[in-house]
Parts: C-alpha cells; structure tokens; sequence
C-alpha cells in the first residue's frame, strides 16, 4: 500500500469519527438519549482524538490532514444546523480548528525536536488546548439545546423535605404570633376566616385545599415568593448551566486526554508491528563553531 492511500485511510477515520461524534452529542442533547449515548458520546470523542493525534503525526500532507479536521468539525452542521445559533457554531469551530492546527504543528516541532521518539510527551502536546475547544462546543451545543431553554421558564419548587427541616427552628418563633390553642399544623380555618383565605388564594396564586394546614399554605406562599424573586433571573439559568457544563467538561477532559495519549501510543505501536508504519533513522546536521 502507498503512503498516500495510507494517509488518506487516517483522513477518513478523522471524518468518520468527526461525524459520529456530533451525531452520537446530538442524539444525548436533542432526545434524551440516557446514560447510553451519554457513554456513545464520550467513547465518541475518545477515538475522534485518537484519530486526530495519529493523524497529526503519521499524515505529512497538509492538504490532506487539513481537509480531514475540516470536514470532520463541518459535519456537526449536518446535525446541528439551526439558523440561529449558526453564526456562534461557526466562530466556535474556526477556534477548533485553528487549535487543531496549533496541535499538528506542536506534534510536528514535538517529532523533530527528539532524538528518540517518545510517544506519550509527542501526543500529549497541545491536546488539552484542542479539548478546551471542544468542551466549548459541546457547551455551546448544550445551550441551544430544546431542554435547557426551557430551564428559563421551569418553575422553581422547594422540596417539601427540605422546608420542614429549614422552618423548624422557626416554629416557635412563629408559634408566638398565632392565636392561643394554635399550631402550624392546625386547619388554616383556625387561622383565618374564608374570605381571607379566597383573598391568599387570588393575591398570591395559590390554592388551599379543605384541611391544609398552616404548615401547608406557608410552604405555598414561601414557593410563589421564592419565584417571584427569582422570575427577572431566571433568564440567566441557561447560561449559567452551560458555563457549569464547561468547566466540569474541561475538568473530565483531562482524564480523557490521558486516556487518548495512552491508546494512541498503543496503537501506534500496532502499527508499527503490522508494518502500516515504521520508524526511520535519520541523520541530521548541525552547525557547530570551534576556534
């Protein structure tokens, strides 16, 4: 086999896996795809960086290294291609790609630079920037994704559990102010008369149901608070979720980057044994100054 059919045979593998990648990111974000995409997902980028790394080192042409990291960052139009959110996509891969080309350089520079070869510090040199980039994508596509957006309009609800446990220290307090015989688990009818309860319900949005306690009607009134304060904010929700998604994303990275280095390093020596590659002894020269 030539070395160009070989070099093309890298290229498709980067596409490939490009491709199957974004689908695979797709298919979690867009229908709920579960643990099991999730895991696709991640496996996804695991061989899409593996490719990537044999690539950079083992694929001399330019035009042809160059083409495969295009196509393969352009296939994520294919699945996430809103008109929208296009123009954020675009300026997000341009980075992507401008990374992928730093690390092919520093993979270059890592290669020529050493006089034995030594895989693991080769690969590892500029794959956290590329990963940075990605997790950026990934944020992105998390952002504008159908569930997220809805985050803004979600209605805020304290867990009933959780408000027992704050409002106890506050019951005697509270026990204080009521009437004489009358404890927060007593009928809201021994609070207050009908019309003032009707007057709660149409003020404040709630409903009490006949035997509601006074535990249960505080608990509604401290909810419709909770998202009456926090309804000009709530806007901010989605951003905020995908900044929180960027950063556990470029913490996991690491181990996954760990994880590329080491298979890479393995499989280029199955490569190696197969013959697809080789290693070549080359001499170079050095200028050097005496008197």
């Amino acid at each position: 086999m030539t070395k160009i059919r070989k070099e093309i045979i890298l290229a498709i593998f980067i596409v490939l896996f490009g491709t199957v990648s974004w689908f695979l990111l797709y298919r979690f974000l867009y229908f709920d795809g579960g643990t099991t995409f999730l895991i696709l997902t991640v496996l996804g980028f695991l061989f899409l960086g593996i490719s990537i790394g044999l690539g950079s080192l083992l694929i001399n042409k330019k035009i042809i290294l160059y083409s495969a990291l295009a196509l393969s960052l352009l296939s994520f139009f294919i699945f996430f291609r809103d008109s929208e959110e296009a123009f954020y996509y675009f300026i997000a891969l341009v980075l992507t790609f401008v990374s992928l080309v730093i690390y092919q350089k520093r993979v270059k520079h890592e290669e020529k630079a050493r006089i034995k070869l030594h895989f693991w510090r080769i690969f590892r040199k500029g794959l956290p920037l590329v990963f940075t980039f990605f997790c950026i994508l990934v944020s992105l596509a998390y952002y504008f994704s159908p569930d997220i957006m809805k985050a803004e309009k979600t209605k805020i609800e304290i867990p009933r559990d959780i408000f027992n446990v704050v409002i106890k220290p506050l019951e005697g307090l509270i026990g204080e102010r009521l009437p004489k015989g009358v404890d927060l688990d007593s009928d809201i009818n021994k609070f207050l008369p009908p019309d003032q309860v009707r007057e709660l319900e149409r003020q404040f949005g709630i409903k009490i149901d006949k035997g509601d306690t006074g535990r249960d009607v505080l608990y509604q009134l401290v909810d419709y608070q909770l998202n009456n304060i926090t309804g000009p904010y709530k806007k901010f929700i989605p951003l905020g979720l995908a900044i929180g998604l960027f950063f556990t994303l470029r913490i996991l990275s690491i181990l996954l980057v760990a994880f590329i280095v080491l298979f890479s390093y393995f499989i280029v020596r199955i490569l190696i044994s197969t013959g697809f590659a080789k290693i070549l002894a080359t001499s170079v020269e050095v200028e050097d100054i005496e008197i």
